[in-house]
């Protein structure tokens, strides 16, 4: 658990703008990463491999920092990280880890010891994708295609109104805004998540890492200064170890220091687990014998007419009482 009296909190944004452009936010993680490596560092974070499963993987070459970089809304594969983390750490390396705040915990218990030559990064965390998800939506887009790239936060047009995109080998380009991706939809409707991401026991200040990463949501409003729609990091500098290692960064960025409540308010799950969906159970029971994953998404998300009706009334009610 951190200590929350030390705790700094920041909006961040990186003065590089072609970093800051290839990056789901403010372009935080990638000045970590080159800093620890060039100080003879090794990171280990996650990746797509050649077929697309989402894998931690090790990098200890700048040139390789951008295959670690971007969200990915997908369950990352960790057999032998951890092992492979302790060794680097037993022959003197220094490691960046990050990962989910389960995932940093579940490092920090398998070492059963602290390192002070051991980095730990997580983020704001919603919450995971079931494997099984992910690997019917993967088949769904090998469809279409041989797969180039995949990008879960195309933020091209809009950082708040990204889309989903996947580049295929033969140019073609499928693309789906947000609101339209029934993946990402079954994402931030709670309805495809891991039965565990309902009931997490890492948010808030039960965290192991030494510094916290996310998008800062609402910036627009707590700093519009540090806003203009191409992505801003939250920042949270949890420990002394973290506030070191950024102090040697912290010129490439443009920096706000906030409150921490600046941040969560546009954040809830840095502090509080997501409802579970109420479909989530006939979604999984039909899963594995399903043949249009975009349309179960879509049967399961449909919102029904008395929920509609309910949901005008109130919007009525309240346009009413505002004109009083």
């Amino acid at each position: 658990m951190i200590d929350k009296k030390i705790i700094k909190t920041y909006a961040c944004i990186n003065k590089e703008n072609n970093i800051r452009e290839i990056s789901t936010s403010g372009g935080t993680f990638y000045e970590l990463a080159r800093w620890f490596i060039n100080e003879g560092g090794i990171i280990c974070a996650a990746c797509f491999d050649n077929e697309f499963n989402v894998v931690h993987d090790f990098c200890e070459d700048e040139s390789q920092i951008n295959r670690f970089m971007g969200s990915k809304y997908a369950p990352s594969l960790l057999a032998g990280t951890y092992a492979k983390v302790k060794e680097e750490l037993g022959k003197g390396r220094k490691v960046l880890f990050a990962g989910t705040p389960c995932q940093v915990a579940g490092l920090a218990k398998f070492l059963k010891k602290k390192y002070e030559n051991l980095f730990l990064v997580d983020f704001i965390c919603h919450g995971v994708p079931d494997a099984k998800v992910w690997k019917k939506y993967l088949e769904f887009l090998k469809t279409k295609g041989t797969i180039k790239k995949i990008n879960f936060r195309n933020k091209k047009n809009s950082w708040y109104d990204y889309s989903f995109t996947v580049d295929y080998t033969d140019g073609s380009t499928f693309s789906e805004k947000m609101s339209d991706n029934a993946y990402l939809q079954a994402f931030v409707q709670n309805l495809s998540l891991r039965k565990s991401c309902y009931n997490c026991k890492s948010r808030g200040f039960n965290r192991c890492s030494d510094i916290t990463l996310g998008d800062f949501w609402g910036v627009d409003r707590q700093v519009p200064q540090a806003y203009d729609d191409r992505g801003t990091s939250a920042l949270f500098i949890n420990t002394e170890k973290g506030k070191e290692i950024f102090d040697n960064i912290r010129d490439k960025f443009d920096l706000y220091e906030v409150d921490i409540n600046a941040i969560t308010g546009g954040n809830p799950s840095y502090f509080y687990n997501v409802e579970e969906h109420r479909k989530r159970q006939k979604f999984f029971d039909t899963i594995d014998e399903c043949k249009d994953i975009e349309k179960l998404i879509n049967q399961c998300l449909k919102e029904p007419v008395w929920s509609k009706v309910k949901r005008k009334i109130k919007n009525i009610i309240k346009k009413l009482f505002c004109n009083v």
